[in-house]
Order: structure tokens, then sequence, then C-alpha cells
């Protein structure tokens, strides 16, 4: 510890400076012959101070009564998120900022240091700057427009229609839900973290593979775990990074046939099976028109739906009487009616809204466990990849998948409390959104389900 006699120390707190004054103060009234420059050079050994440090705190003490608290050294700090003198800049910067993000422009915080010097005759620094936007509340990162697509008013009343659906289902004891996803990996596995010194030339893997073949993985789950002889594995031959591209209406149709409703009648319930909105999971029976569908496909669905029509319109009359009535149709799909006709039900997820699916919290752990445990597998490419994959799926136990289903479920119901109050789900009229050309689109099914599976460590 350094002494303060060499002025290397700290500065003295209060506390301490009065410890010096009851001292002195009591060495005065012991011994009241003793010399004040002796007490001094006393209390200076005594608290490894020098002896003028005690006079002056001794001499402040006697003149105004009390210790002053030593002040802080060091630069004010400043508070960008209160101090006014920051209020102009924030409230132009705010609005260049909605600027650039309305007309979809990329910027830098170099963009916006220049900005603020032009506009606003700003003279700080680059790092400051970088303060007052953050003090705003602006981060730095990656936006993924998946917040705004579920807020859109068709995918609102969507999002409605399941939960109330869901709950609804879930309040009777005739049902089992029955949990339908796919997935993806990789032959060799695909990176996981580790533990790594990239200045040591040992501290880092020595050994590394490419992620090999790319199969797409189907397969259904309960609260009771997987079903039985209901996984699909398909290689793929391609390098296209999108799994959902091996798989067509075709392949599923078949597994559905052959492998999930054989499985369905091993339940002692009636199933409802939970899916998204995948182009092979939707291919409709009967296609609803389109702007841009044929007039002669236009007349011949409105003639089916027995919609009348002036017979000389033309094709965008048409499609605005089309457009007008669609709402009020439902789509039917290929497969609904398939397992409907087995005397299940099928039950679509909302677009953009994969987090009601509780196979996607399985999927995280499987692929983590797949992922740390190929690397060191033995065997030949193919029997090693379906050993393990299959070993993935026997850690993931039944108590897990309970958890996970109850975890969506929570869910669930705190999303129908948000969008819906006490409102119980018995008594909610049909909701009627006006569609839009925008909202009409096919790929509403959630696109951002792509690469999209959580991996946890």
């Amino acid at each position: 510890m350094s002494s303060r006699k060499q002025g290397s120390g700290r500065p003295l707190t209060q506390r301490e400076k009065e410890a010096i004054i009851r001292f002195c103060k009591q060495m005065q009234t012991e011994k009241p012959t003793m010399l004040q420059k002796e007490i001094c050079s006393k209390a200076a050994y005594i608290f490894d101070v020098h002896s003028t440090v005690v006079f002056k705190i001794i001499h402040e003490f006697d003149n105004v009564g009390w210790v002053k608290i030593p002040e802080k050294k060091g630069r004010h700090k400043i508070n960008y998120k209160t101090n006014p003198a920051f209020h102009y800049i924030k409230e132009e910067l705010a609005r260049q900022i909605h600027t650039y993000h309305a007309n979809g422009k990329h910027f830098t915080i170099d963009d916006l240091l220049q900005f603020v010097k032009n506009e606003c005759d700003y003279t700080g620094s680059r790092s400051k700057l970088y303060k007052i936007i953050k003090s705003m509340g602006y981060k730095w990162k990656k936006f993924n427009n998946r917040k705004i697509l579920i807020e859109q008013p068709h995918i609102i009343a969507k999002r409605i229609k399941f939960l109330r659906k869901y709950l609804q289902y879930l309040q009777s004891d005739n049902y089992i839900f029955v949990f339908l996803d796919e997935t993806w990996i990789y032959e060799n596995g695909s990176p996981v973290k580790t533990w790594v010194n990239e200045s040591d030339p040992l501290g880092v893997p020595q050994r590394l593979k490419g992620e090999g073949r790319r199969f797409t993985i189907l397969h259904v789950g309960t609260a009771r775990g997987f079903l039985k002889d209901c996984d699909l594995m398909l290689g793929s031959d391609t390098e296209h990074r999108d799994y959902h591209k091996n798989m067509n209406a075709k392949i599923f149709t078949e597994w559905i046939e052959k492998q999930l409703l054989p499985a369905l009648n091993s339940l002692d319930k009636t199933c409802i099976i939970v899916l998204d909105n995948a182009p092979y999971h939707s291919e409709q029976l009967r296609k609803l028109p389109v702007a841009s569908t044929k007039k002669g496909d236009m007349t011949q669905w409105l003639q089916e739906n027995n919609i009348p029509y002036p017979p000389d319109s033309l094709k965008s009359d048409l499609w605005a009487i089309i457009r007008d009535k669609k709402q009020y149709i439902e789509k039917t799909y290929a497969v609904d009616d398939l397992i409907h006709n087995k005397g299940h039900i099928v039950l679509r997820l909302p677009p953009y809204n994969c987090q009601y699916n509780p196979i996607e919290l399985a999927w995280g752990f499987i692929k983590t466990y797949y992922n740390k445990h190929i690397p060191s597998a033995s065997g030949p490419k193919l029997e090693k990849t379906r050993q393990m994959w299959s070993t993935a799926l026997e850690n993931f136990t039944p108590d897990m998948w309970a958890n996970s289903v109850r975890h969506c479920e929570e869910l669930i119901r705190e999303d129908w409390k948000k969008l819906m109050g006490n409102l119980p789900i018995d008594d909610i009229p049909p909701i009627i959104i006006q569609l839009s050309a925008e909202s009409d689109s096919e790929d509403d099914w959630g696109s951002e389900h792509f690469e999209s599976d959580s991996e946890t460590e």
C-alpha cells in the first residue's frame, strides 16, 4: 500500500478525516500540556499521513465546525438522455433516421455524423454522437422484418382464429394434438460453440470438415413423444440452402398416407394435426384465382361458386368481383381433405408464428446433440448419419416433449389474453379483414422458417 506521505495514495475520505479529528481531540483532553505540533506528528504517524495534512484538517474543523467532503476529480459525466443541450440534435437525428428507413436506405453512424455536421452545426466527436444515438434507444443490429409482418391486419386475424381454435380443442378431452414440422441436418454436422484460443495454434480445433450432404427431416410428435415410424429423412443432391426445396407435395402426401395416418391409428383419440402453411402442405383442391389468373379460369370459378357477373365483363371487372367475394370462401387443401377423411383435423399455424409449435423446441435440442456428436461418430457416412440422428431423437424424452407442449400452450394463452383480453373463446364473432393484393400472397406461410430452427448450447 502506497504511503500518503509520498503523495501517491488516494485522498482521505470524510470518515478518515473524522477519525483523525477524534484522535487529536482525545489527545488534547488526555494530555493538555502536549503541543499541537506533537499531537499532529503522532496522528500523522498513526494514520500514515503527513503532519501538515493533519494540521490542515484540524484547522479546517476549528474554523467551519465540520469536515468537508472531498471533491471528486475527473471530467463531469454527461447524461446524454436528459441533457437539454442535445434535444435539438436528437429531434433532427430521429427525423433523418425515419427518412432513411422510409426510403429503404442503408446508413451508418458516419452518414449521421455528416448529416448533423451539415444540418445542426454539430462539432462533437464521432464517439459522442454514438452515445447520443444510444441514449435515443437505437441499437446497431441486424433487423428481421418478421415483427412487421406479424402485425399486418390479415396476419393478426389468422392468429386470433388459430388461438381460438386451439384453446377450444384444448378444453375437450376428446382430442390429442399432433405437431408436424420439417428441419434439416448436415452429414458432418453444423458448427457448435466451443472453447478456443486463437492466439494458441493448439487452442483451436485441428481437424475441420465441410458440412457435407444436407438432409431434410420430417417428423411428428405429441406431448407423449415422437410418433413411431414417422421419421422421414430425404437426402439432397443440390447445394440450395433452402431445405424446403427437397420436399414437394407428392412426397409429403405419400408420407401422410404411408406413415402418418397408420401411426395416428395407434392413438386413442381424434387427432389435431398442427402444421404450417408451407407450399407442399398447401396444395389446393380448387385453387382460388389471383390477379394473374386467365379470364376463362376466372369465369369458371365464378360459375362454380354461383357468383353472378355481367357476361361482357372485362378481366379487370371479373377480378374486382372475385377479390370482393373470395375472402368469404375457405381455401380447400388436398392434405386437409385426406386427413379429414380419416376422421382427424388439421389446424394450420398462422403465418410467421412458428413459436406455437413445440416441435421447434425439440429441433433445437436434437440438432445440437447431433452436431456435437456426429464428428466423433464412425462408420459409413449415410449409416452413421441415420444412426446418430436416431440417437438424438431418443435423447429428447417424453418429459421434455411434455414441457415443450406446456410452454407453447402457456404462450398461446398469454397471446390470446394480449389480443382479446378476458373475452370468452366461444363468444367471438367472425373476424373479417379486407384483403389487399399484398395480403393475398401465397408466400404468407412464413418464409422466416428457412434456416430458422433454434440451436441451443
